[in-house]
Formats: structure tokens, C-alpha cells, sequence
């Protein structure tokens, strides 16, 4: 039961009430039907019963509109946006608190700068659902694979050198972002994997998760943070090389913009996800406007010191 494109009744069969009415009017009996005229002249006036029940009856099919419940719907379907499932896996071993890592500010620290450009490609990337992967000693998802931008901002904010121990577990954290990554059904996925270090924690081998990783057509780029010899190029060029990506290295800030400026150019396919609705209710503009029929005769009268 739709007026045009987008809108229409959520509950159309309310729409029963009014003509329930309308037959109740014809046929049913009056009790005792009277009516105040506190002017004789008002007598004459054949129309006065006749405008009476119009405005009762409009009163009623505003309220039988208001509960049938005009809605605009929106539909929204996510399976057209043309994006990939992206998981950035980032070390917060305590290493990530040096400073030096920015030529022109030196008060920001490796996991500062690291946070700012993640957070800019996470911006770029409007079509991409996203996930968030943090290892130190340890790795633990810090948010799942979601298209909501503004959560990934508030959850980046709470990243901190330390915050899951003092080493590098590359393992652990490959490890993690595969397992967010394996029951996506988009075409394009890819792991980022940003280290300032080598691994020397965990229980699982960088390789093997590499090979994991490729077993289950999941691309992996990794970037190495920091000057030549900092890292375990050997071990991340391997890695991404298992993956079918590639390895950066990025000894200074202006590098690592570059670096993922690059990957922002990654190929953008299809993501299925399942189709939803948006709803805007206007039940409340008819339910006011009778609202305002049923009051105004009665304020009327009380104006003109009718009782």
C-alpha cells in the first residue's frame, strides 16, 4: 500500500478501524444524541450536525493513520559497495614508544605516527570493511571486521605501547588477523602487518601462519618500522612473499605515508553482506493533527463560555 516510491503503511490493515467506524455511524443506534445550543439561531443552521461529524471523522482517520504507521523505507544493500575485508595487525611492543621516528617532531613516538596513518587509510577506504589486530607479547582482536569507521577510530585510540607486553609475537599476531579473516566471504582479502621488531614471543611461526594465510587466498603486506637492520627484512620479505603481497620498509614517517598510500591502491571487489532496511516513522505528524481536531471545538466552546 504504497503513495509513492519509498513510503508506505508498516500496518495497513489498521485502515479496517476507520471504515468499522464508518459503518457504526450508518447503522448503529444513538443512545441519546444531543447537541448544546447556546443560540437559538444556531438552530436554522442544518449544517452545523453535518460539519460536526466531519471534523470527528477526520479526527479518527488521522488516528487510524497515525497507528497504521506511515514509514519511509530506505534499502540499503552492501552487497553493491565495491571495497575488500582489510585486517591491520600492528605491533604495541614497547619498542613502539620511541621517539626519533618523525624528522619533524620528535615528541611523537613510533606507535603515535603508526596510529595517525592507520587511521587515515582507514578513512580512505570507505567501502572496506575493516578489523583490528594488536601483539606484543600476545595478540587479541581489538575490533572485528565492520564498516563503521568512527568505531575503528574510538577503538585505535586505545592502542598503547605495552598494552599486550613488551616483545613481539609476529606469529601470534599473523595468527589472529587470519582468524578474523577466514569465514569472509569477500573476494579481496588482505593483511596488513606493521612491525618495529622480530619475532621473539609467541607460539606460532610467522611462516606458517604466512602459508596459512595464503592457503586461504588471504594477501599479506608486511611493513617493517624503523632503519635497516631494526627489523627481520629476510623474514618479512618471506612472509609477504608467501601471501602473494609485498614487503616496505619505512625508516621515517614521510616513507610510511608513502608506504600506505601505495597499498590504498589495492584492488577494490565485490563484498557480499546481507541486505537491511533504514525506516523513518511519520506516525506522529497525523496523531498531533488529530489531536488538534478533537481539542479545538472543545477550547472553542470554552472560549464562548459554552459548557
Amino acid at each position: 500500500m504504497s503513495w509513492w516510491d519509498g513510503w508506505s503503511f508498516e500496518y495497513p490493515e489498521a485502515f479496517a478501524i476507520f471504515l468499522l467506524y464508518l459503518l457504526c455511524h450508518r447503522f448503529c443506534a444513538r443512545r441519546s444524541p444531543a447537541f448544546v445550543f447556546p443560540d437559538a439561531a444556531l438552530l436554522a443552521r442544518g449544517s452545523l450536525i453535518q460539519w460536526s461529524w466531519l471534523s470527528e471523522a477526520a479526527a479518527v482517520l488521522l488516528l487510524v493513520t497515525a497507528v497504521a504507521s506511515p514509514v519511509v523505507v530506505k534499502h540499503h544493500d552492501p552487497r553493491n559497495r565495491i571495497g575488500a575485508d582489510i585486517v591491520l595487525a600492528l605491533d604495541a611492543s614497547r619498542s613502539m614508544s620511541d621517539f626519533g621516528f618523525d624528522e619533524s617532531n620528535h615528541s611523537l613516538t613510533k606507535m603515535d605516527i603508526l596510529k595517525e596513518s592507520s587511521l587515515r587509510l582507514i578513512h580512505n577506504r570507505l567501502h572496506d570493511n575493516i578489523g583490528l589486530v594488536v601483539f606484543g607479547d600476545f595478540a587479541y582482536i581489538l575490533a572485528p571486521l565492520t564498516f563503521e569507521k568512527e568505531v575503528l577510530e574510538e577503538m585505535m585510540g586505545d592502542v598503547e605501547t605495552g598494552i599486550a607486553g613488551d616483545h613481539t609475537a609476529i606469529g601470534d599476531g599473523l595468527a589472529q588477523a587470519v582468524r578474523l579473516l577466514e569465514s569472509s566471504q569477500a573476494k579481496t582479502k588482505i593483511i596488513i602487518l606493521v612491525t618495529d621488531g622480530i619475532n621473539n614471543r609467541g607460539k606460532a611461526s610467522p611462516e606458517a601462519m604466512a602459508k596459512l594465510a595464503a592457503s586461504k587466498k588471504i594477501k599479506l603486506y608486511t611493513i617493517g618500522i624503523g632503519k635497516k637492520g631494526d627489523v627481520d627484512e629476510g623474514a618479512l620479505t618471506h612472509m609477504a612473499g608467501l601471501g602473494g603481497g609485498k614487503f616496505f620498509l619505512a625508516n621515517k614517517r614521510s616513507r610510511l605515508d608513502e608506504v600506505f598510500e601505495e597499498i590504498d591502491q589495492l584492488e577494490r571487489s565485490p563484498i557480499k553482506s546481507r541486505d537491511y532496511l533504514i525506516k523513518e516513522y511519520y506516525f506522529q505528524y497525523p496523531l498531533a493533527l488529530a489531536v488538534v481536531l478533537l481539542l479545538v471545538p472543545s477550547l472553542s466552546r470554552v472560549l464562548r463560555g459554552v459548557r
